[in-house]
């Protein structure tokens, strides 16, 4: 749509009005020879009051709706001053029934009186133009009941200069509809340059639908043509005897905003130092006990420290107003059209109910619609047009993820560190048993998917976390000289061990961690137990002599399988103990060469041929590598240098937006992953379980794809989400 100035929008609604006043003020009381003294004469004066919503709310799960409309069970956050000022507004009023337009109003920062110190409560003063208040009159039936006539009013603050065309551009005073898209649905583009949470400018509309009642007749009008005696929309009106009141069940209108936000704290708790975790530890065949927590028979060899986080999946388009539609028994959306997003209009977010099996039971929920709901499906996104949809899109066009070009960073990311010395946020109006120590991040449009399988990786707002290996001082002094030099290595920052493909590469299966592949098949190789026996040649007693044989061997075992498949391993050395003739024993290193043929399509094989290839960089040979090794289900981490932390092996973690939490793991349910506005999100990763995903997708057996559910039975991710109004949710988050 063409920009209009603000400057030209002034002048024609100036025209406007001033045509039409001398007509419309015989109507409306302007008459010859009255006091008219502070009396414009080009419209009808009104106040509004207005009021940012607040409640009383512990885990990211959506409640019943209260009077203000949040459903947050966890206390609310009265949010920074520069969130809850309001500079300027729009006031429109549409028809009761079908929302029609009827008028619309500007309000100036002149015109606006904060009634609150925390900024959350208005009184605002504007005017409707005559004609548009007449026409409205005029087209009522004439058999309508008498008395008060109830109409919708819609309040816009902080508006964009999308909204202003929309209400104003017009020259007649007409509401511009697009492409037969009604006004209240319609969709608002997100610039990134000024965006809709720009400081003391955050855009903010209806949470809920306000229905308020205006004068009988026109004529009535008349007592409210004075900037002295105004019609108030949301106060009792002695001279029409209409009741807006707060003690008739009205009174302010209230508003949201249409951001969301997430904040963050560090969440590390074990003692390794800020951001940082143990994760690797010496005898990976001991399990953590789930219910205790405990690693206190462990010694940790690899921890991670989180260094970067980055917010993606952001949605470039927004509904200017919120929209909900009914959800169905099994947790299905209802059907979306005219009908139902007019009947969806601001309303709250309704629950969902689950039973102890985590079922859904009793009365279904509702779904918050976002603006481009038709693009995400059951079975992902219709197209891999990601960008088209989103900011910081985690997938590029071709479905990959690869954020590791350093000039050109996709997901504009964060230090952790700087964002723990940002701007703390608020801490009124919420309890918590976690430290409060959250700092301000980012915000958000609002991102919701219409369906419970819909919930993907290629759609979904989500974090991803960056972080580096780092070998603890039990690893670099271990007695292990496989350990301790894998230590030394991946703590060296320097360049001289080479870039990613001439340093030793990580690899890591099934929670053991081995540096080059020669470690990984020995490794494949002693955990099959292979027993070798002595067969001593006929002149042994004269010449000590002899073979070895291969008398058992495991090769069904998971490493083993993942290395050779059903083949076997080639040629093995051994040190080996045998007896001489004259009774003395001497220790020797010898090979064995396994009798059982390699399998030619194994991972081993795969590695050997590249290795044989001088182990290029490209080209056919390291792609089946690669995809031969992940396929077994090892991943590879090589070495990569960071501006910021120097070189070194990193990793990524993705955490995926709960926004309802069902409490069931391993399965999604109606709305659990989701952003949704006026929400702040505060995340906290308190635990992480394992190394994450390579930075290199290639390398991954695990890589997210655009399709994949965001939450499986192989969680990596456990969340404690709190839920506060703005709304906050707090999410606690283990990798």
């Amino acid at each position: 749509m063409k920009k209009i100035s603000k400057f030209f929008l002034g002048v024609a609604s100036l025209m406007l009005m001033t045509a039409c006043s001398d007509d419309l003020g015989k109507e409306m009381g302007n008459q010859p020879g009255a006091d008219n003294s502070d009396d414009v004469s080009d419209g009808v004066f009104f106040t509004v009051n207005i009021n940012l919503p607040s409640a009383v709310g512990g885990r990211s799960i959506t409640g019943d709706p209260d009077d203000n409309g949040s459903n947050s069970n966890n206390g609310h956050e009265i949010g920074k001053n520069y969130e809850n000022i309001i500079t300027e507004a729009i006031v429109v009023l549409a028809k009761k029934d079908n929302n029609d337009f009827i008028a619309a109003a500007s309000i100036n920062a002149g015109d606006l009186m904060i009634n609150s110190a925390d900024k959350s409560k208005y009184t605002a003063k504007s005017k409707f133009s005559k004609t548009q208040i007449e026409a409205f009159y005029d087209a009522l039936p004439a058999d309508r009941p008498s008395g008060p006539v109830t109409v919708r009013v819609f309040l816009f603050c902080n508006p964009t200069q999308e909204l202003r065309n929309i209400f104003f551009a017009d020259a007649d005073g007409n509401v511009i509809e697009t492409e037969g898209v009604k006004w209240y649905n319609r969709i608002g583009n997100l610039d990134t340059s000024s965006p809709i949470w720009s400081q003391n400018y955050f855009l903010m509309s209806n949470a809920l639908i306000a229905e308020r009642d205006l004068p009988a007749t026109k004529e009535l009008w008349s007592n409210y043509t004075k900037e002295s005696t105004p019609f108030h929309l949301s106060d009792n009106n002695i001279e029409t005897t209409v009741d807006n009141s707060v003690d008739s069940g009205r009174g302010a209108i209230k508003v949201e905003r249409l951001a969301a936000r997430f904040d963050f704290r560090d969440g590390a708790n074990d003692g390794a130092g800020a951001f940082t975790y143990h994760v690797v530890y010496e005898d990976a065949n001991i399990d953590i006990d789930e219910e205790t927590e405990s690693v206190a028979d462990k010694i940790p060899l690899i921890d991670v420290t989180l260094q970067k986080m980055a917010l993606v999946n952001v949605g470039r388009q927004f509904y200017f107003l919120p929209h909900v539609i009914d959800g169905v028994a099994g947790g299905a959306i209802g059907t979306i059209d005219e009908t139902s997003l007019l009947s969806g209009l601001c309303k709250p977010e309704k629950p969902w109910f689950t039973d102890l099996s985590g079922k859904l039971a009793g009365t279904p929920g509702n779904y918050v619609l976002d603006a481009d709901y038709s693009w995400k499906t059951v079975n992902g996104p219709l197209n891999n047009k990601y960008e088209d949809y989103l900011l910081y899109p985690l997938f590029d066009k071709n479905g990959n993820i690869d954020n590791t070009n350093i000039s050109n960073d996709r997901w504009a990311t964060s230090l952790c560190s700087d964002v723990v010395n940002g701007e703390e946020n608020n801490t009124e109006g919420w309890t918590l048993d976690t430290p409060k120590d959250y700092h301000i991040w980012r915000y958000a449009t609002e991102n919701t998917i219409p369906s419970v399988e819909g919930q993907t990786n290629g759609v979904t707002t989500g974090v991803v976390f960056k972080g580096k290996m780092k070998a603890t001082e039990q690893a670099l002094n271990n007695d292990d000289p496989a350990i301790k030099a894998m230590a030394e290595t991946i703590n060296n920052e320097d360049a001289d061990l080479g870039n990613s493909w001439t340093a030793p590469i990580l690899y890591q299966f099934a929670g053991g961690l081995y540096m080059t592949w020669k470690n990984v098949r020995l490794a494949a190789i002693n955990a099959a137990q292979p027993k070798m026996v002595f067969v001593p040649a006929e002149d042994f007693e004269t010449t000590g002599k002899g073979t070895w044989r291969l008398e058992e061997i495991n090769r069904m075992h998971s490493l083993y399988v993942a290395v050779f498949g059903t083949g076997g391993f080639g040629t093995y050395k051994f040190n080996a103990t045998v007896k001489k003739p004259d009774g003395t024993e001497t220790t020797e290193a010898v090979e064995y060469t396994d009798l059982l043929p390699e399998n030619e399509e194994c991972a081993n094989a795969a590695w050997t041929a590249w290795e044989k290839a001088d182990k290029p960089s490209e080209g056919d040979v390291l792609t089946k590598f690669k995809t031969t090794v992940t396929k077994a289900g090892f991943t590879i981490y090589q070495r990569s240098y960071d501006p910021n932390y120097k070189w070194g092996y990193y990793c990524y973690y993705y955490y995926w937006n709960q926004h309802n939490n069902n409490g069931n793991d391993g399965v999604m349910g109606p709305m659990e992953f989701a952003v949704v506005r006026n929400n702040v999100y505060k995340l906290a990763v308190t635990k992480i379980k394992r190394l994450g995903h390579p930075r290199i997708s290639d390398n991954d057996p695990e890589r997210p794809e655009p399709g994949y559910k965001d939450e499986s039975e192989n969680v990596y991710i456990d969340v404690e989400a709190y839920v506060l109004p703005w709304v906050v949710r707090v999410n606690n988050i283990e990798f």
